[in-house]
Parts: structure tokens; C-alpha cells; sequence
């Protein structure tokens, strides 16, 4: 029996990544990110990693008991507090600003919208960004418990389905109409 190993490499961007791959980056972020902060911080970044990891991998089986579930619920609960302490300490720490690609996205739509109204321009320098946790992804994420409870494993359900259901009956309408066309109804 011969035994393959592979050795998967980092793509030379974040943003270079493919849909398929994120799996294998999250799994590898934590010794990524491993010494980039000062070690107060270092600590609370590593704990925010691994409680996502930790999290993520529960919501995402594909067969839960009671006990997988109470332990989501716990994770989540966790991984809220490390969520909190990080942005109540990490991010207050550090000032960050928005990146030039998103600076000049937001002076176009400045420039935009100046040409269309006499609204007064901003300013032209980069702005400064927070860490919000008042998005909808951080306040769906308490609904995973109910909704796993509700209609089971997350990837049971789909969108994908009503799609699929809206071709077939246009596919079926028009084999009718073809059909009727060609019996001369």
C-alpha cells in the first residue's frame, strides 16, 4: 500500500481564492494569524478563530443528536462573548482604515452623485472603518439552533429548489404549447 500525501499551497492573494477552497483556509487560519499581534491580543484573536472554527463545524454536520445541538448552542454562545471582547478590546486598539480600492470605489459614487445634485462632496481622504456587529450575518447566526431544530441539517434546504421547480413548469408549458401546436389544437 502506498501512502499520497499532498501539500496544498496558499494562493498568492486572499481575494484570489476560489468558492470551493475557503473549507481549507479557515482550517489553516489559525497558525496564520498566530503571532501578528501584540500577545494580549494575540489571545483573544486565536480564542475568536477557534470558536469560529468550533462553531462553523457544528452548524455544518450533517446529522445532529441533542447533544450536538446543545453544544452549538454553547459554542455560540462562547463564541458571542469572544466576538464582544474583541471588538470591545482588539478593534478599539487598532486604527483601521478603509483599503484605496474602496476609498476610490466611495469618491466615484461621491463624484456621481455630485454631478447629479449640488449635494456638497466629502472629504477625499481615507475614512475609518469599525467592526460592526450589527449585521444581519452576526444576528442569523443565533438562528441556527431553531432552524436545525426546525427543519434539520442546514444544507437540507435551499433556495435551489424553487428555482429548479420554476424551469420545470416553464420547460412543461412550453412542451404544451409545442405539442398543441403541432396537433393543431
Amino acid at each position: 500500500m502506498t501512502l499520497k500525501i499532498s501539500c496544498r499551497y496558499f494562493a498568492s492573494s486572499f481575494f484570489h481564492i476560489k468558492l470551493a477552497e475557503p473549507f481549507f483556509y479557515q482550517q489553516c487560519s489559525i497558525p496564520v494569524f498566530e503571532g501578528l499581534f501584540p500577545t494580549v491580543h494575540d489571545r483573544v484573536v486565536q480564542s475568536l478563530l477557534y470558536r469560529f472554527a468550533q462553531w462553523h463545524a457544528l452548524a455544518k454536520l450533517r446529522i445532529h443528536s441533542e447533544s450536538t445541538v446543545t453544544f452549538l448552542q454553547e459554542t455560540f454562545k462562547n463564541l458571542s462573548q469572544n466576538l464582544r471582547k474583541f471588538r470591545r478590546d482588539t478593534c478599539d486598539a487598532f486604527n483601521t482604515m478603509e483599503l484605496p480600492k474602496e476609498r476610490a470605489a466611495r469618491q466615484r459614487r461621491v463624484t456621481q452623485r455630485s454631478e447629479s445634485s449640488a449635494a456638497p462632496l466629502e472629504s477625499s481622504g481615507a475614512k475609518t472603518k469599525k467592526f460592526n456587529l450589527e449585521t444581519y450575518k452576526f444576528h442569523s447566526m443565533g438562528d441556527y439552533v431553531r432552524t436545525i431544530k426546525l427543519f434539520g441539517m442546514t444544507d437540507s434546504f435551499t433556495t435551489q429548489t424553487v428555482c429548479i421547480c420554476y424551469v420545470s413548469t416553464v420547460h412543461l408549458k412550453l412542451s404544451l404549447v409545442r405539442a398543441s401546436l403541432h396537433t393543431g389544437l
